[in-house]
Parts: C-alpha cells; sequence; structure tokens
C-alpha cells in the first residue's frame, strides 16, 4: 500500500512538475512577445520622432540659408563690400541693419562679416540674456586662423559651410562655452573679386529642442551637449574620442 502510494504520488509529481513548467513556459513566451512588442513600438516611435526632427531640422537649416543669402544680397552689403569695407557710412548701414534683423530672430548667437584677411569688420551678438548689441571695433577679432574663416574663403559664389556643432571662442575664454553651429558664405565685389565671407552662428539649443531628451552631440572640440529639462543646455567635457573615420 505504502509503496503505491509512493509511486502514486511520484506520478502525481512529475504531472504537477510539467503543468508548472507548462504554464511557466506560456508565462515566459507571452511576457516575452510582450516585451518584442513594447520594444518594436518604442523603436518605431523613436523613429517617427527622429524622422521628424530631421524635416524640422533641414527645414530650420534651409530657413537658416535663406536668411544668410538674404543678408548677403541686401543692396547695402553689396555696397559695403564693393567699398572693399572702407567705406564708414555702408558700414553704419549694415551695422543697423543686422541690429534689427538680430533682433528680431533670436536663433542667431552671432552675424559677421570677416574680410579676406580673416578680420571681423562688422559683429552683431544676440546675448544669452536676450540683450541685442552692436560690437564696437575695438572688440572686432581676427579669425584668420579659423577653420570655419578658411573653409569658406575656399567656396565658389553661393555656396555655403556649415561647421560641425562648436563653441563661441570668446565665451569659452569667459568660462561658459556656448555650442553653436555656423552657417557661412564668400562675399564677392562686383567686379567678382573674393572678399571675404559672412556668418551666421545658428544657437545649437533651436537644434536640440526638437530631439528627444536622452539624444546627445559629441563637439569637434570634444564636449558632450545635451538638452535639459528646463531647457538649458548641458556642456561637458567628453572622455571619448571622436572617431574621425
Amino acid at each position: 500500500m505504502f509503496r503505491r502510494f509512493i509511486k502514486r504520488s511520484r506520478v502525481f509529481l512529475m504531472i504537477l512538475i510539467v503543468f508548472f513548467v507548462f504554464v511557466e513556459s506560456i508565462i515566459y513566451f507571452n511576457g516575452h512577445v510582450a516585451y518584442r512588442t513594447e520594444v518594436k513600438r518604442e523603436n518605431e516611435e523613436a523613429e517617427a520622432r527622429l524622422q521628424c526632427a530631421e524635416k524640422t531640422i533641414k527645414k530650420l537649416f534651409s530657413s537658416a540659408e535663406d536668411d544668410l543669402f538674404f543678408l548677403k544680397n541686401l543692396p547695402s552689403v553689396k555696397s559695403y563690400v564693393d567699398s572693399d569695407f572702407n567705406s564708414t557710412d555702408y558700414k553704419r548701414k549694415v551695422e543697423k541693419i543686422f541690429y534689427l534683423f538680430a533682433r528680431e530672430n533670436e536663433r542667431y548667437h552671432q552675424i559677421r562679416i570677416i574680410n579676406s584677411l580673416g578680420r571681423e569688420v562688422i559683429g552683431v551678438d544676440n546675448n544669452p540674456d536676450g540683450v541685442t548689441t552692436i560690437v564696437p571695433d575695438s572688440e572686432l577679432q581676427d579669425k584668420k586662423g579659423r577653420y570655419y574663416f578658411q573653409e569658406t574663403m575656399k567656396l565658389d559664389r553661393d555656396r555655403v559651410y556649415i561647421s560641425p556643432i562648436d563653441s563661441n571662442i570668446k565665451r569659452k575664454k569667459m568660462g561658459t562655452p556656448l555650442p553653436v553651429i555656423r552657417i557661412a558664405t564668400p562675399l564677392f565685389d562686383s567686379k567678382n573679386g573674393k572678399k571675404g565671407i559672412i556668418v551666421l552662428n545658428l544657437y545649437l539649443s533651436g537644434i536640440l529642442n526638437f530631439l528627444s531628451k536622452n539624444i546627445f552631440f559629441q563637439s569637434e572640440e570634444g564636449y558632450l551637449i545635451s538638452l535639459r529639462s528646463d531647457g538649458s543646455i548641458n556642456f561637458s567635457r567628453s572622455k571619448y574620442t571622436l572617431n574621425r573615420g
């Protein structure tokens, strides 16, 4: 009797084990399918957000290029270029136009005209505090050693140079790096002589706003750049080296 009980118990135990394994398998399978479904959904949503952001960013850059050529082709700018940047009257007119333009377009941190020697001849700033200023002549800088000046000066008429993510050098010396993207094109006079370049510095925050909060950039100078939840920019030194291919 006891042996029969033990035998029946073993059979029952085996059935019970098989049952629980079967149930666990169903739970695991359903959970795995649910997990894969959720991951797929999240990936599809992320891809859709990125595609939407890509379209928006392309429009942003297209609009910035339109603004660049609008400023470049202004009669006062053309006359100033034709004077080889020596006309004080046209300089003041261009500064006033750039000032009004910058004040109405807060996405631009700076507008610059740089002559063929690499010297800034006109500068207008949109400061982070919301104040727009015309840069005094005494504060205009020599940019001949800067990569964006050198690369833009190589371009033909109506070609555009878009820089990597960079930081504003003047602000970096102040201890507050400010990430920007520079959009530039060469300036030609009426005799087809290349006289310099015009540059728009685009605040990077205008681009980061279109991306997910967990996306970051690494700049050419080795900084990690991302957008905080409060809308401010996180700017920190990266431990990783960019692979330039």
